[in-house]
């Protein structure tokens, strides 16, 4: 005696051709269902009917109310899809994803498809592994079913079902629709619409997405994204890099000009007597004869203001004896004269200046130097004579008058 556990009982009988026996005679009757507080609710049978050219088979279409029921009182979910389409028509179903939570027990999940009967003898194909290959029908009707426990109930897969027609020897497609090119005609909507409706892709083949930009696709925005990120790092890297570079040499450049402007006043403030170098030009072309032009007296005012005063020995013949030297200076003075060497002025309790010996710690110049750094040219005696000849600021200091010396 068997009792169903819900309002349904399959039973199956099989045979062989061995040997005959009498058979067998069972009698079934209805008792009630138990109504106890632990009994479960009862739930109708879950069949999903589908149809049309082209369509998908969903562990998704299951509804929630039966998961919960499932996973509540641990019974296993059992729902059957139904495929049909029009007559002299078949079904290929393409299982694009398929994911069992307990791979590899038959008797835990799986999934079986049938034609148009829903037995074993009928039974196309049976999935209980990790993978699902493609199935095509021999009628317009196509039976999927998906048996999974409580402990399976995770498990999910999707399938794409097309219509197809077989193509007759000799024959074509009509021109609703579309040959791909493996004796079937589909249809023509189905022509480049994003899905593998054909066997061997020709109904996506030489196909331009109508639906799909390149540009709004997630993966080619999210790689422009970070390239874009990247490049703006690095060019504002280089930016950075470049204008701290700038402003670093900016500051080198300015230390190295005003290092060089202070040596260069570090070497006038060495130099003999700077302020002796001027000559007035315009008391010089005041004071100038005919005979002493305008350009004699800019290349005396050149040289005497581009090289400083230089104190030169003389001979007696050409100078008073005591071996004194010229001295330039600036108009109004009481003119220039040879005073010994070295000597400084002092200023006397009656107010006048007079010339003093000054004995300095450093010796004096040998005859050699003294030599080559007061040797004059002939032009440059002549330029003299001829500028103290006019009165010029360069003129001979009476001896014994106070002068002031400087010897480098």
């Amino acid at each position: 005696m068997l009792t169903s556990s819900d309002r349904y009982l399959w039973l199956r009988f099989r045979s062989d051709e061995n040997i005959e026996y009498s058979g067998f005679k069972a009698v079934y009757q209805y008792i009630p269902r138990p109504t106890s507080a632990v009994h479960q609710p009862e739930m109708d049978m879950c069949r999903i009917d589908v149809g049309g050219m082209e369509g998908w088979v969903n562990r998704s279409d299951i509804e929630s109310h039966r998961v919960a029921h499932s996973m509540t009182y641990g019974v296993p979910l059992d729902c059957m899809w139904v495929i049909r389409v029009k007559e002299g028509w078949k079904i290929q179903l393409a299982f694009l994803k398929f994911k069992l939570e307990k791979p590899n027990d038959c008797d835990s999940n799986f999934v079986d498809v049938f034609s148009t009967q829903t037995d074993l003898p009928n039974r196309l194909k049976n999935f209980c592994g990790s993978i699902a290959d493609s199935v095509t029908s021999t009628t317009n009707v196509l039976h999927v079913r998906f048996f999974g426990e409580a402990k399976a109930i995770n498990s999910t897969f999707e399938a794409l079902y097309t219509a197809f027609r077989d193509k007759a020897a000799g024959q074509g497609c009509d021109s609703d629709e579309f040959d791909c090119e493996d004796n079937t005609c589909i249809s023509r909507s189905m022509r480049c619409n994003g899905r593998i409706n054909c066997r061997f892709r020709w109904d996506e083949d030489e196909c331009i997405s109508k639906h799909v930009s390149i540009l709004n696709s997630e993966h080619i925005i999210i790689i422009l994204v970070i390239f874009t990120l990247i490049l703006s790092g690095m060019c504002f890297a280089f930016v950075f890099n470049c204008t701290r570079k700038l402003i670093r040499d900016h500051r080198i450049m300015k230390e190295h000009m005003r290092q060089s402007r202070e040596n260069r006043l570090d070497d006038v403030g060495r130099g003999p007597c700077p302020e002796l170098h001027t000559v007035s030009m315009t008391m010089l072309a005041d004071n100038a004869s005919g005979s002493f032009g305008a350009d004699k007296i800019r290349a005396s005012m050149t040289r005497y203001s581009s090289e400083p005063p230089r104190c030169r020995d003389t001979t007696p013949d050409e100078e008073e004896p005591g071996h004194g030297c010229y001295v330039p200076t600036l108009a109004g003075d009481p003119g220039a004269a040879r005073c010994p060497r070295p000597c400084t002025t002092a200023r006397t309790e009656s107010g006048t200046t007079g010339c003093t010996q000054a004995h300095t710690t450093r010796s004096p110049p040998s005859a050699r130097a003294r030599a080559s750094r007061c040797a004059t040219t002939s032009a440059r005696r002549a330029a003299a004579s001829s500028i103290r000849a006019t009165s010029s600021p360069l003129h001979r200091r009476p001896r014994g008058t106070p002068c002031a010396c400087l010897w480098p």
